[in-house]
């Protein structure tokens, strides 16, 4: 089928980058297209972000290289030329109390 080269490529390599969560320190809100960096080096993107009113908190999800994908690893994003400090998470964010 058409693309099979493709997946089979990715299954012997492994993926080279993966989506995460991440948790934005501070009021900044990372929103669609905002690069995600480490030490000045753009490691990825993200996808969507908001303020979450339930957790108390700015959250983020995007792709980032595979060895940044990391729980805890500490990334920063770039929001409206200024650099906002930020942590990879696992996701979902949120887990209801049972």
């Amino acid at each position: 089928f058409v693309g099979s080269e493709a997946i089979a490529k990715v299954k012997a390599e492994g993926p080279k980058r993966k989506l995460v969560g991440m948790e934005v320190t501070g009021r900044n809100i990372a929103r669609h297209g905002y690069k995600i960096m480490q030490d000045g080096t753009e490691i990825g993107h993200v996808t969507s972000g908001t303020f979450s009113p339930s957790l108390g908190k700015s959250i983020a999800i995007g792709y980032v290289q595979t060895a940044f994908a990391a729980p805890e690893t500490p990334v920063q994003i770039e929001i409206r030329n200024r650099v906002a400090e930020a942590a990879v998470v696992k996701t979902p964010f949120y887990k209801r109390p049972y």
